[in-house]
């Protein structure tokens, strides 16, 4: 297999860091992944090993204001001055593009975990029509006056404490939860997965884990508000493939709660292929779960289901 950076440049000027997992043999899809919050597209070198030696190309970029995009650690956590989440939304349909023009007779799914997942619905709404399939990963469905009080706290601190002021409230708001069902916790990140080591990984990567800024916050909720709006569910193509996958102990999803509501809200506007699998005991990142192998295997066999090889 082949890892490959490369980057292109957005419409604001900046240089967004990408890269493709290949090898030699037929492709029969391209998959590419989107990457959550305060994390970084290396962290799924093993699940595109996998699709790659299962006959697909790879591809994911690093997020504005995180992993090599941002480049250094005084950079993480923020989009963008202005329309951040839209700006986001759009750097990852110009990798989409990219990926269509570089494999232009394979079908493109996109693979979109936790904000990811948002960032994935978002730009199927968007963008429709130009994405063969969808699979969401760590997906939740929030209540509206819980995004409107974290927006209105965003957006007080930025005016008093500035755009790119760390806020450990809105940290703390938005994660503090969610090791209460895992303890003794060992670690602020318990609620991640079972298994230690895929942990310890993460705490112990500079790139993962910090404290987001006001501006970052205030984008997400917004963007969160904008893309939970029936109006903007429903641009979704109705012939669209979507697959939901989800720890049943995802505290994220609300412990499958949020994650059946996203599901209900693609069924009720008439998607007609749609399918959710919950793992027991999973936790928020099945991809690094104590059973990945199984989950891997799961992804694939609906990929190919959906593929004509």
């Amino acid at each position: 297999m082949k890892r490959e950076h490369f980057s292109f440049t957005d419409p604001y000027g900046q240089l967004i860091q990408c890269f493709k997992w290949s090898d030699s043999r037929q492709c029969n899809a391209a998959i590419q992944i989107v990457h959550g919050m305060t994390e970084h597209a290396s962290r799924y070198d093993d699940f595109a090993e996998y699709l790659v030696n299962n006959g697909f190309v790879v591809y994911a970029n690093d997020h504005r204001g995180h992993g090599l995009t941002a480049g250094t650690l005084e950079n993480t956590g923020y989009f963008a001055d202005k329309n951040g989440w839209e700006i986001v939304t759009d750097n990852v349909y110009q990798l989409s593009e990219i990926i269509k023009k570089d494999n232009p007779d394979v079908p493109l799914f996109l693979f979109g975990h936790s904000m990811g997942f948002l960032i994935t619905g978002n730009c199927i709404s968007k963008y429709p029509g130009t994405i063969d399939g969808v699979i969401f990963s760590g997906t939740s469905h929030n209540p509206t006056f819980l995004l409107m009080f974290g927006k209105i706290v965003a957006n007080l601190q930025r005016l008093f404490l500035g755009e790119k002021h760390r806020s450990k409230l809105l940290n703390t708001l938005s994660f503090g939860s969610f090791n209460m069902k895992f303890k003794p916790a060992e670690t602020a990140f318990d609620w991640l997965s079972r298994d230690k080591n895929q942990v310890d990984k993460y705490v112990n990567d500079k790139f993962c884990g910090f404290v987001c800024t006001t501006s970052f916050y205030a984008d997400m909720f917004s963007g969160i508000l904008n893309i939970q709006k029936n109006k903007v569910i429903q641009k979704t193509p109705y012939n669209l493939p979507i697959l939901i996958i989800c720890g049943e102990m995802d505290a994220v999803g609300n412990f499958t709660k949020g994650v059946k509501k996203v599901y209900e809200s693609y069924k009720n506007i008439g998607v007609r292929d749609i399918e959710i699998i919950l793992y027991k005991n999973g936790r928020h990142e099945m991809l690094n779960e104590i059973n990945k192998e199984q989950v891997y295997s799961d992804i694939l066999s609906w990929i190919k289901k959906r593929l004509i090889i």
